[in-house]
């Protein structure tokens, strides 16, 4: 209990501390990074994956770490697509263990360069270098990119203890949500200096994401510096909820990442000489479409660059698998079989194919519609030809669905490419198809 002179005391010093010290501070907390950084991020995950329907899950580990120098770049837009950004990677690998089998992936030195753009689900990678192959493209998909992680602060001031909704696009990015059904992220500022601001964040995001339908739950935390304009350390507790679909595995798996981001005092490998090829890579539409297509490498030495609409499935030592999507939904299965060497100088035997396509029948039934020598697209490539055998049959579900066989020849290199379609989509397989047939190389 006050006494009288102690409360008397108390008034005294309430009416004369200043004004300032009495009102909470408010910041503007701006997403304004400048000059070079460098990045530190790890991401750890255990769970299961399910491969296909009906399958069993498996135990899933995930390990991968990156350090890369950013920068920085300027592009016209507003929201996600309005980040860009330079990036130099010293290091970039994973581990990923599904089963007893372990896999890694790795950036090839000659891919260290990248930009990358913000994309409404996620950041989107080019290198100036050359094309991407599937597994760096995957390898690069992480969560707390440093490019959207800025998106989580607040449009106007704020004070400790305020919560704010971001903009609507920061939670599908970070999540990598494409089709969005539900789309809640909050956050909160939980401490104010005259140095720095913390916050936490916390969401769930549901849609669908290449034909699967998956949900993301976020809970993380950032700090800003107010000097740098920057988030400059996150950290994320992400689950992550998919059933199979189409080309992808269903997962279920909980991820941890941690992300710091330092200032450089020089540009470090991102010096003028590397902007500028960067700014020349994004320089037009033409340009970036040409940079973002991504390489297929098979184990039997055929390569092939295609557009981003086809997805990488799965590969054997026989086979390779890529499908055509089109907004979420698969257009075209093809899969790539390699066959033996032809003698040189020889002409591909069609009637020997057509016998192996019969083969095939015995496991999924259909009838030969078409047996045809076509011209290749390109007909500079001397040494190419390429055979066609049409099947009228049924899927696995039982579903209409033309196969298209092709035997492939280049020079004594033999492969065969089937694609599988549904017969409505039978006039714009010729479109989809001949470029995919064409960018096959074995040199």
């Amino acid at each position: 209990m006050l006494s009288g002179v102690s409360a008397g005391l108390l008034g005294l010093i309430v009416s004369l501390a200043p004004a300032a010290a009495l009102a909470q501070e408010r910041a503007v907390l701006t997403d304004a990074p400048a000059g070079t950084h460098a990045v530190t991020l790890t991401v750890a995950a255990e769970g299961t994956i399910t491969p296909r329907h009906g399958d069993d899950p498996l135990p899933a580990e995930v390990r991968a770490t990156y350090r890369f120098h950013t920068r920085p770049l300027p592009v016209e837009g507003e929201g996600p697509t309005g980040r860009r950004s330079l990036r130099y990677y010293d290091a970039a690998g994973s581990e990923l263990s599904v089963g007893p089998q372990p896999t890694y992936a790795r950036l090839r030195g000659s891919r260290r360069t990248v930009v990358a753009t913000g994309m409404p689900t996620g950041a989107n990678v080019l290198s100036p270098g050359g094309p991407l192959r599937y597994g760096e493209l995957e390898l690069l998909d992480t969560p707390l990119d440093p490019l959207l992680i800025g998106g989580l602060l607040p449009a106007g001031s704020v004070s400790e203890g305020d919560d704010w909704e971001p903009a609507e696009w920061v939670g599908p990015a970070l999540a990598g949500v494409e089709a969005v059904g539900e789309n809640e992220l909050r956050c909160t500022l939980t401490a104010l200096t005259d140095a720095e601001a913390r916050g936490r964040f916390r969401g769930k995001i549901a849609g669908a994401t290449d034909g699967a339908s998956i949900t993301v739950t976020l809970d993380g935390t950032f700090t800003y510096d107010r000097g740098a304009k920057a988030i400059t350390a996150a950290t994320l507790a992400q689950k992550v909820e998919s059933s199979p679909g189409p080309i992808s595995p269903g997962v279920d798996l909980a991820f941890k990442a941690n992300l710091t981001r330092t200032p450089e005092p020089d540009a470090g490998p991102l010096d003028p000489a590397a902007l500028r090829t960067a700014a020349e890579a994004v320089a037009t539409p033409e340009k970036i479409e040409a940079a973002e297509r991504v390489e297929l490498v098979t184990p039997w030495g055929a390569r092939a660059e295609l557009d981003r609409d086809w997805r990488f499935v799965n590969q054997s030592a026989k086979a390779a698998v890529v499908v055509r999507m089109d907004r979420g939904a698969p257009v075209i299965v093809a899969t790539l079989t390699s066959l033996e060497d032809g003698e040189e100088g020889a002409e591909p035997d069609a009637a020997a194919f057509e016998r192996r396509v019969r083969l095939t029948l015995e496991k999924a039934p259909g009838t030969i519609e078409t047996t045809a020598s076509l011209d290749l697209p390109n007909p500079d490539d001397a040494g190419r030809a390429l055979l066609l055998v049409r099947v009228s049959g049924q899927d696995a579900a039982g579903e209409p669905q033309i196969r298209d066989h092709y035997l492939l020849a280049d020079g004594t290199k033999r492969a065969e490419i089937v694609f599988a379609y549904p017969p409505d989509r039978e006039a714009e397989v010729g479109d989809l198809a001949f470029p995919l047939l064409d960018a096959v190389r074995w040199r």
